[in-house]
């Protein structure tokens, strides 16, 4: 009989213990369902967009990435303005943020779409900011202090490459297309059909930090086509740059 009440409650506590198991895998199933930006975090928070090559309204988009297991029910996020660091103007510079964006089934990455306009003017003469911010909602959480902001920056001159390091953007430039100027630049934009930001290759995956000082050195091949073409241009056209200088020829890889 003593045996039979101890083989009771042995598997009481095993069904108590399983019970508490399951409820606390469900627990850590669902912390685990939050988003954060998988390219920035609070000391690369910024992303440099350049409308030169751009049509009047174009879209930047930024990877929002799920920590935990892909959903199966698409489940909604917000993201919202930060008043104190933006002064872009909504409905001329980007378009009103919905309300709500989904993150679809069965995917860990999802590419938030912005809507922005290279319409305004000053563009041409300076940048504008707009830093948004992932929001709690019901559905999904946040998942780190540090991976929830972004500021988009955008303008719509021309950047030059920069860094002139042996891997810098500017080493890499001279490398291709000789010295620099803005009509040399605009040139290489027509002919390449979008800037140099726009990751042709996608050679440094989702570090910001590479594709702000170092994207030139790692789609070198992509571009070297596009350096053959302009340098017989040239040589073939007497073009003048921004300061009234004939652009000569340089050693073209």
């Amino acid at each position: 009989m003593k045996q039979i009440r101890s083989l009771i409650i042995i598997v009481i506590i095993a069904c108590v213990a399983g019970i508490s198991c399951t409820k606390n895998e469900r627990m850590i199933y669902s912390e685990l369902e939050k988003i954060y930006f998988s390219q920035y975090n609070s000391t690369m928070d910024s992303l440099n967009y350049s409308l030169i090559a751009s049509p009047e309204v174009d879209t930047v988009k930024l990877s929002v990435k799920l920590l935990g297991n892909k959903l199966t029910e698409s489940k909604k996020f917000k993201l919202s303005v930060i008043g104190s660091l933006t002064d872009a103007v909504e409905g001329t510079h980007y378009k009103t943020l919905e309300e709500f964006y989904e993150f679809p089934v069965g995917q860990f990455i999802y590419e938030l779409p912005i809507i922005v306009y290279k319409t305004d003017e000053s563009l041409n003469e300076k940048t504008v900011t707009l830093a948004v911010k992932l929001e709690d909602t019901g559905d999904l959480k946040t998942a780190y202090e540090d991976r929830i902001k972004v500021r988009i920056i955008l303008s719509n001159m021309f950047s030059p490459p920069v860094g002139d390091g042996y891997y810098g953007n500017m080493t890499q430039f001279i490398k291709l297309f000789g010295e620099y100027s803005r009509v040399k630049h605009q040139k290489i934009i027509e002919l390449a059909g979008h800037d140099f930001q726009a990751d042709p290759l996608n050679q440094y995956g989702n570090n910001p930090f590479y594709k702000e000082n170092f994207h030139l050195y790692f789609d070198y091949s992509y571009y070297v086509p596009f350096a053959r073409i302009l340098y017989q241009y040239f040589k073939e056209n007497e073009v003048l740059d921004e300061n009234g200088n004939i652009i000569g020829l340089w050693d073209v890889p």
